[in-house]
């Protein structure tokens, strides 16, 4: 039987693609009621993938692959076991505006969002009320498409670089960069503000399909200890 909140949006021959939370809400605190897509390995687990270095299929040239926030024993290997065991359905573009009607869409939970196809990546958009997605491809130029739809993830001495190349930068640095704006679902904003938005209320993050600054936010979870190229 097919688990009806989740579904595969995209194979290809390395990674499979697949919206979780379609039916029921995402217990997220900071994004809210999303849904999440992740991008997995097709054929081996992702705590493998880790292991042998093949999560590169889906995290690319990541700088931060060795600390990333994901505990891939969890929400990862779980959703690739269901979906190697048949558990989820595909589903076709012309079933997003039903599917996607009324959700934001967090693209990326795992996995880099370049990877997810254009023309799926567009429906999406038109379909879901906004997306947010993150990337560190940027720098490649075969991916400028994306910086429609995602934010170019960086470090404090690279958002420049991204910035000049057209992209909106979403970037973590423990310093205040006056330039930017602090992420309104932050805890640093909440400090100064006193509340936080979520991101399904913000929608700040969606690349230049959103118009506005590019965002801050200070290293937190389990990146809080990381120590970023000035």
């Amino acid at each position: 039987m097919h688990n009806q909140s989740s579904a595969i949006l995209h194979e290809s021959e390395r990674v499979v693609v697949i919206a979780t939370n379609l039916k029921r809400k995402s217990k997220n605190s900071k994004t809210g009621n999303a849904v999440q897509v992740w991008i997995i390995p097709r054929f081996i687990n992702p705590v493998e993938a880790y292991k042998t270095g093949d999560n590169r299929l889906v995290c690319g040239d990541c700088p931060i692959v060795s600390s990333c926030y994901v505990n891939l024993a969890r929400a990862p290997l779980n959703i690739w076991h269901a979906y190697t065991n048949g558990h989820y359905r595909y589903l076709p573009v012309s079933e997003y505006s039903t599917a996607f009607a009324g959700h934001i869409v967090r693209l990326g939970a795992y996995g880099d969002p370049v990877l997810i196809p254009l023309p799926i990546m567009k429906a999406l958009s038109e379909a879901s009320s906004h997306m947010l997605g993150y990337t560190h491809q940027w720098r490649h130029p075969w991916f400028s498409a994306y910086k429609r739809y995602l934010m170019a993830s960086c470090e404090p001495n690279n958002y420049q670089q991204a910035i000049t190349a057209g992209w909106r930068a979403f970037v973590v640095s423990s310093k205040k960069i006056e330039s930017l704006m602090t992420c309104p679902a932050s805890a640093e904003f909440e400090q100064t503000h006193g509340y936080r938005l979520t991101c399904e209320k913000c929608g700040q993050c969606a690349g230049l399909n959103r118009k506005g600054r590019s965002v801050q936010i200070q290293p937190h979870g389990v990146r809080k200890g990381y120590q970023f190229a000035a």
